[in-house]
């Protein structure tokens, strides 16, 4: 049984994480998670993640026009926050604990609505893989406007 987790997990404090995608609009990649994870009825050895605020298990997908879910383009994937989002500094993953209770932790530090960011939007947030549950925890440690969308200029309205 997992429990919540009560305390903001940060990738890019953890010893020996890796950073991907600095200053960057809709890219994604897959990454080799090192052990298992269970994702409804499946086990998965490797995710990918994108600039977008999701992640899935398959082939990577930089998809930023969030619509509502199901979702048939994108299958197998978790929405932690989707949206045209861009990276101001890299993002940061890590593997976090040991097994059997291992974290795999991606976080999105000061990410920003595309295009143009605008100063005043600040939000980051980490998603994060628990092993053996299969349990997925979003956190957010800041948003900006909270993904509602800005009828001025249709930003926000994340997924």
């Amino acid at each position: 049984m997992s429990v919540p987790l009560t305390n903001f997990q940060n990738a890019c404090t953890a010893p020996g994480h890796q950073e991907f995608f600095p200053n960057t609009d809709d890219n994604a990649t897959g990454l080799d998670l090192g052990w298992n994870f269970p994702f409804y009825g499946r086990v998965f050895s490797s995710i990918w993640f994108s600039t977008n605020g999701v992640f899935g298990f398959g082939l990577p997908n930089a998809a930023f026009t969030n619509s509502c879910l199901p979702n048939t383009t994108i299958t197998n994937a978790v929405f932690g926050f989707w949206d045209d989002l861009v990276t101001r500094t890299a993002m940061c993953v890590a593997n976090i604990g040991t097994a059997p209770s291992r974290q795999l932790v991606i976080t999105y530090p000061d990410v920003g609505f595309c295009c143009p960011v605008q100063a005043s939007e600040h939000m980051t947030f980490s998603i994060v893989l628990n092993e053996g549950s299969g349990v997925v925890d979003v956190q957010s440690a800041s948003m900006s406007q909270l993904g509602a969308v800005v009828a001025a200029t249709s930003r926000g309205g994340a997924t």
